[in-house]
């Protein structure tokens, strides 16, 4: 009868334990996790979203300071009050004259605007002239070869701004070992309203250093995924956190070009978040790749501790069921 006593009081013990112990312990943190992981993860997807889309628009601020300073060519006017179009134009002006004049533009140009690093210009005869705020780089033959007016297609507008992919700078100059993504504009002959839109007297290049876009991104305190800046281009790459990006036709993004044709979002490709933002006034756009373990990694973490308080609390609640149905089940 004792016997049966107790192993009734055990059961009872055992059930008890369960149900208003473990059961309600596991359900509690089963919700808890469920709720605080769906918070965290649409929390982290605004987050990153709104730092991309900040990044497209601080980049498209640098864009648009360097498409404004080559724009100010039509604002040059010599000590004679020249336009440039009327310097090209003006056959008695001996070269060395205009080669001092175009100088003196370029160094115009460069000084309205910090982000640029070199400017170079090639006019309809082929001439070449250069421009670095690094005394030390200058251009090599491999630069004046890319020096070409012929970088703007039969099919293309010659009066729209022009992005250039990224290329290692000591491919066209000497004493370099930096990363420089090219903003092309041509100087129109304004003589007339016909010549404007269809006659380019020279093409003006500016090279801004990568590095520009890389303080950008540094400024947010990113510290987990790889930011791009992603253009419609042959060399599409115009920011990476990789330099190996812009050799070799390395293409990093290629799983999610497809989402990279305009406008702005975040999808999930894989086990990757990909978060994409068009930069405004430009056929590119600035992209976040994220791994769903970067992206929830403090989750991750808070999960950890939270199981590891579980099995310490269930522990707890064991040791101490133990204990009370064994002085439960001792003889009166």
């Amino acid at each position: 009868m004792r016997k049966q006593h107790r192993s009734t009081t055990f059961s009872k013990m055992t059930i008890s334990f369960v149900l208003f112990g473990l059961l309600p312990l596991l359900l509690l943190s089963f919700l808890f996790f469920y709720r605080y992981g769906s918070v965290t993860r649409e929390n982290t997807l605004k987050s990153c979203s709104t730092m991309t889309a900040y990044i497209a628009r601080s980049v498209g601020d640098v864009m648009e300071n360097v498409d404004s300073a080559l724009g100010s060519l039509y604002d040059y006017r010599s000590a004679d009050g020249q336009s440039l179009a009327e310097i090209y134009d003006d056959a008695d002006m001996p070269y060395g004259r205009k080669a001092q004049e175009v100088d003196a533009m370029l160094h115009e140009i460069m000084a309205s605007s910090g982000y640029i690093s070199s400017l170079r210009m090639v006019d309809a005869q082929g001439n070449v002239f250069s421009l670095y705020y690094n005394q030390d780089k200058t251009l090599n033959e491999t630069g004046y070869e890319r020096t070409t007016m012929e970088v703007f297609g039969e099919t293309e507008d010659p009066t729209q701004l022009k992005l250039l992919g990224t290329v290692p700078e000591e491919e066209i100059c000497v004493n370099s070992e930096d990363y420089v993504f090219g903003m092309v504009r041509n100087c129109m002959d304004t003589s007339s309203v016909e010549t404007a839109s269809s006659v380019a007297l020279a093409t003006l290049f500016a090279d801004i250093n990568t590095d520009e876009i890389g303080k950008i991104i540094r400024s947010t305190g990113a510290a987990e995924g790889k930011f791009y800046v992603y253009g419609s281009l042959p060399q599409r790459y115009i920011y990476s956190d990789s330099p190996g990006d812009y050799r070799n036709g390395a293409d990093p993004l290629k799983f999610c070009a497809h989402l990279l044709d305009g406008g702005s979002g975040y999808e999930k490709v894989g086990s990757q978040w990909v978060f994409y933002e068009t930069i405004p006034g430009m056929d590119a756009c600035t992209v976040l790749v994220l791994d769903e373990t970067e992206m929830m990694g403090g989750f991750f973490q808070v999960r950890v501790m939270m199981v590891l308080i579980l099995c310490f609390a269930c522990a707890f609640l064991l040791l101490l069921y133990l204990a009370f149905s064994i002085r439960m089940s001792e003889p009166t």
